[in-house]
């Protein structure tokens, strides 16, 4: 894990020094960078695998006509290596990165689909004058760019502040990102909230030759058709073994590693895998971030932790002073990452960094992949409902939207808001997955923006994004002869294409990826390991993985016989922070005072925006607390990356 940068179309060496500076937290171990007049690659590297001299970077081949920075790990890089040494490649160290170099001198751009891992890596061809950038299948490691078709200039990096180093790359608000931001609380690729600047997508390539670049797709996470002849016993079977392989996998490391703990499914799952498959104490790593019993989980922590025998720390925070971590936020996530969960994280990897620890296994993924929200159910059901309300006469279902309205104008509460927009959706015979939506819906932000920030119908919604993301699902997954039979499926197979493209990669991987490594911490996701992941996808998620109505169900059936009861079968909680019930007077003030500035009044409806801020009913679903989070992440964001204003 380390930091990359860089740029192609032109020689900067002072420039290069800056972006890779911007970086520094990123790769405390060793620093490196290559330049010649076309391209120069600037590197940070924490050292994970072969820690000698041999695996500094920028790394080139043996005459130096390649060279590469990477940053992650190619988890099958031994036997890449052993078939590349047998066509008569020559190696000189003993590092996965090196594996890049000689894979692409052997199958160019291909050489990604041999790759195994997480990975977002820069390689020059200086013979082709080729620069090509790559970010792994799923998006586990992050790849920003900026691009100026009129010079082709392009520069690179990890994170956004190293491009932001650049005086010339200008600091503008991309009003369509900020839009979708508002709903998914993260913005979806290619974009992100800085205009000019975008995220190269997971199972991408980006090629810059002659001054022209080409954005290929060498993976797609919808071209793994459900299976509905799959068996119960050979989902079982199959979870079991290629989640033990990929916990295996990502146990290859010369540092010393351990676990985030919370003392649920996933997170337990892992440490039974890693424990079964060494013969040392795991280390494992929990937090209490609350005194009340919602916001602790260390006694489930415990039990995992006593029945494995693993080296285990526990972490209190009894008052989160979110006010002084909140200039913290704003710097380490480059862009709002709307989900308070970033808290806990930077605080265990800090205290896992002051243990040693420098790599940690996390459990991301898990409750997307295998159906692990109660929302599911939910969803399922009011898909339904939908489907029969589109046969009541359109009268009645404008009599049951102007119901809802009512009920919404006598307060800004969020379940009317939710109803009206879902008989606005029956009216549009608009079946998205509804849990995608995770903040204001398409109903309510007309209401919310300014003037100036108009949005049409000719324009792409975040609903039209969500049908645009998952219609291939539709079409592959379909079942002619059972399309009935089969629409739950379907419908959350479609759910689980969105989140993995985009709640997954650019919410939920960002956040770790961000505040882990702001300690220098790498962190490892075995449930989403590629591998496992196109076989999860051919599992008919209603069918099998929410058979009955039980969450998570063959995850659970696989580790039936490995986790304590209690741990099997306790009730989902989420990794939840009191962010919400601390949403006192310092952080209301706050936000209403950066609602207070004309800068924000370019972007909302300031009185829809306080209203909101100043509710402080908190028992509705969506609500107006995590609302208030969710602004105040944009409004600070603004004063410290566009407007260059201290928070």
């Amino acid at each position: 894990m380390c930091g990359i940068c860089g740029f192609y179309g032109f020689e900067d060496a002072s420039l290069l020094k800056k972006m890779r500076s911007a970086i520094n937290h990123r790769g405390p171990d060793a620093e490196g960078i290559y330049t010649d007049k076309l391209c120069s690659l600037g590197h940070k590297r924490l050292s994970i695998i072969d820690l000698s001299p041999a695996g500094k970077m920028p790394m080139s081949n043996e005459d130096g006509t390649i060279w590469v920075s990477f940053n992650g790990e190619i988890y099958n890089f031994a036997g890449i290596r052993k078939d590349l040494e047998e066509k008569g490649h020559e190696f000189k160290s003993h590092t996965d990165s090196e594996c890049i170099l000689h894979a692409y001198e052997e199958y160019g751009k291909d050489c990604v689909k041999r790759f195994g891992g997480m990975f977002a890596f820069a390689l020059w061809d200086s013979n082709k004058k080729l620069l090509m950038l790559a970010r792994d299948r799923i998006g586990v490691k992050p790849l920003y760019y900026y691009y100026n078709s009129i010079n082709g200039k392009l520069l690179f990096a990890s994170e956004i502040k190293s491009i932001l180093a650049a005086d010339f790359v200008p600091r503008e608000v991309n009003l369509e990102a900020f839009y979708h931001y508002l709903t998914f609380i993260t913005t979806p690729a290619p974009n992100t909230l800085f205009k000019g600047i975008n995220k190269l997508p997971g199972g991408h390539i980006a090629i810059i030759q002659n001054n022209k670049l080409k954005i290929e797709k060498y993976w797609e996470v919808s071209d793994f058709p459900l299976d509905f002849s799959m068996t119960e016993e050979k989902a079982q079977h199959l979870t079991s073994e290629k989640l033990l392989d990929s916990v295996r996998q990502r146990m290859i490391s010369d540092v010393p590693q351990g676990v985030f703990l919370s003392g649920g499914l996933d997170s337990s799952a892992i440490v039974a895998l890693m424990s079964e498959l060494s013969e040392e104490p795991v280390n494992t790593f929990s937090i209490a971030t609350g005194t009340s019993e919602k916001y602790n989980e260390l006694k489930y922590a415990k039990i995992v932790a006593d029945k494995f025998n693993t080296n285990h720390k526990e972490i209190h925070m009894n008052e989160l002073d979110i006010v002084n971590f909140l200039p913290t936020l704003i710097y380490q996530a480059d862009e709002p990452i709307g989900d308070p969960v970033n808290i806990p994280i930077y605080y265990l990897s800090q205290a896992a960094r002051k243990n040693n620890v420098i790599v940690l296994q996390v459990g991301e993924g898990s409750d997307e992949l295998f159906c692990g929200y109660p929302f599911y159910n939910l969803e399922v059901k009011m898909s339904k409902l939908l489907h029969a309300l589109q046969k009541v006469p359109a009268p009645l279902r404008i009599v049951g939207k102007e119901v809802a309205k009512i009920a919404a104008s006598k307060k800004y509460r969020t379940m009317p808001a939710v109803i009206e927009d879902y008989f606005d959706r029956i009216a549009k015979n608009q079946d998205i997955p509804w849990h995608t939506v995770l903040c204001f819906t398409e109903y309510e932000k007309p209401e919310l923006l300014s003037k100036q920030i108009k949005h049409n119908e000719n324009d792409e919604n975040s609903y039209s994004l969500i049908e645009k993301t998952t219609k291939s699902a539709k079409t592959n997954n379909a079942d002619n002869n059972n399309t009935k039979r089969h629409a739950a499926d379907n419908l959350l197979q479609r759910e689980r294409i969105f989140e993995l493209k985009t709640r997954i990669a650019e919410l939920l991987l960002m956040r770790v990826d961000k505040f882990t490594m702001a300690h220098a911490i790498e962190a490892r996701v075995p449930f989403l390991d590629y591998k496992l992941v196109e076989f999860e996808m051919t599992v008919p998620p209603y069918s099998i993985h929410l058979k009955n109505g039980v969450t998570k169900y063959i995850l659970k059936k696989a580790m039936q016989n490995k986790l304590p009861r209690e741990i099997i079968h306790r009730k989902k909680t989420g990794f939840n922070v009191p962010v919400y019930e601390n949403m006192g007077s310092d952080i209301r003030s706050i936000a209403e005072n950066e609602f207070e500035t004309p800068e924000m009044a370019k972007f909302f409806n300031i009185q829809k925006a306080l209203e909101i801020i100043k509710n402080k009913e908190t028992k509705q679903i969506g609500n107006t607390s995590f609302r208030t989070w969710i602004l105040l992440n944009f409004a600070l964001w603004h004063k410290y990356w566009i407007r260059g204003e201290k928070i």
